[in-house]
């Protein structure tokens, strides 16, 4: 469990704050203002000016950090994801005899007027070779589709729960993508970054649902684990529509945290380590610049 989430850790945390705040914001130690380089004013490597402003966003994200206990707890995951398009069960039954019943009947029409067709004999008889070969990859290609249309079905219904649960907290402007070929989904939301508090407030909670929908999912005997996606990528809007930043969280990193294995603290920074700013960032130029330079 990381040390920041003790109670003990954080009450000589602040005994020492007038000693060590001092030091650490001069010298910028270690870096660690780097982790929040998408944040407005910090600068990778830069000096006491990205120290002491990335230390009011550490202590700020401090106070929002909850732990385990702050997950997504009171959600009824068996109703909220009925709710959503029907249990992963009930799909299963009804998408898997559909295929069945169109692929005889398409396959059987090409082959009865193609056999009689007297056309076929003398150009096309060197095709009918590969054209036996593509049957069965066909069919690998047909059963591929079929499971990655189960996936986006399932991942349309955890992202779908988790859209309904962000509500609560009173995100606005929601939408979400599924793209079950790369097992991932994209959470879209509008904020107002004039408004600090409430935008990492937001970030914090994005973070969390996903956590705690994805513990509950785990728990739950009528849901597969294959129903949460495994790369959550987050897309912050202005109001006026314009990508302010992105980020992402992975699967293991939301499980750590909920095993207690990963605080709370190094969770929740996880969507600044991972985030970069949109056009409409004030740091966009500057990590455009960087980035070329760089690269």
């Amino acid at each position: 469990m990381d040390m920041v989430s003790n109670p003990a850790v954080r009450l000589l945390a602040l005994a020492v704050f007038p000693i060590t705040v001092p030091i650490a914001v001069w010298t910028n130690a270690g870096g660690y203002a780097d982790k929040f380089a998408s944040m407005p004013g910090i600068q990778k490597g830069g000096g006491a000016i990205s120290g002491l402003i990335a230390l009011f966003y550490i202590a700020f994200l401090l106070s929002l950090v909850g732990g385990v206990g702050a997950l997504t707890s009171t959600v009824d995951i068996d109703n909220t994801l009925n709710a959503s398009g029907g249990s992963d069960e009930q799909q299963a039954e009804t998408s898997t005899p559909q295929p069945e019943p169109i692929t005889p009947n398409q396959s059987e029409a090409p082959t009865r007027t193609s056999t009689p067709t007297a056309t076929r004999t003398p150009t096309q008889t060197p095709e009918d070779t590969p054209v036996k070969t593509e049957t069965t990859s066909t069919d690998d290609q047909e059963d591929s589709t079929n499971e990655t249309e189960l996936r986006r079905f399932r991942y349309d219904q955890f992202m779908d729960a988790y859209e309904n649960i962000t509500h609560i907290d009173g995100f606005t402007g929601t939408r979400y993508t599924v793209n079950a070929s790369n097992e991932s989904a994209t959470f879209y939301w509008v904020t107002n970054p004039k408004n600090m508090t409430r935008w990492m407030s937001e970030n914090k909670n994005a973070m969390v649902h996903y956590a705690g929908l994805s513990e509950s999912l785990r728990e739950s005997d009528r849901h597969p684990v294959s129903q949460i996606p495994k790369h959550l990528k987050f897309v912050v809007l202005t109001p006026e529509g314009e990508v302010y930043q992105t980020s992402y969280v992975e699967y293991m990193s939301a499980w750590r945290f909920t095993k207690d294995v990963m605080g709370g603290f190094s969770y929740h920074a996880i969507f600044y380590e991972h985030a970069k700013p949109g056009p409409a960032h004030p740091n966009y130029e500057a990590n455009q610049t960087a980035t070329a330079t760089g690269g």
